[in-house]
């Protein structure tokens, strides 16, 4: 089986990670691990910092030859958010705006970064309480009919 210290081990995997559809299940198997570790323990190897980096490094050459940048790619989710509001499509608004916020980090799955409150306007909060009483009376009157 391969070894995580070897720094030849960690490059082969992040290369087959990233032009494995990025399954890391099966970039480990490419290395060499056994199916039955990459499938079940295998994936901790991917929070190791040496392969994030590696990752990171091949990422980043490949988006340099494609000629992707941050603001190719707000310019990019700026046009497919008109594009859906334009077409009346309502979950496609909200799939490029929230592929904005993940370019910039501002997510749920943004790792340690810090995530950004959502500010919400005072009317927006009185509405947001009275859904949540509303709620709460209906899940009690669903009850007691029980």
């Amino acid at each position: 089986m391969p070894s995580i210290k070897d720094k030849s081990t960690i490059e082969a995997i992040a290369r087959e990670f990233t032009s494995n559809s990025r399954s890391q299940a099966n970039a480990l198997m490419s290395v060499g691990y056994s199916r039955f570790y990459s499938e079940r323990q295998g994936k901790k190897l991917f929070n190791n910092v040496q392969v994030i980096e590696a990752i990171e490094r091949i990422d980043a050459v490949s988006a340099e030859e494609a000629g992707v940048t941050v603001e190719t790619m707000r310019i990019q989710y700026d046009e497919d958010r008109q594009f859906a509001i334009d077409c009346k499509s309502p979950s496609a608004c909200v799939s490029a705006s929230v592929s904005k916020a993940r370019l910039y980090g501002m997510d749920k799955d943004a790792g340690n970064k810090e995530s950004v409150p959502p500010a919400f306007s005072p009317e927006e909060v009185e509405e947001l309480q009275a859904m949540g009483k509303r709620a709460t009376l209906a899940i009690k009157n669903t009850v007691k009919r029980a």
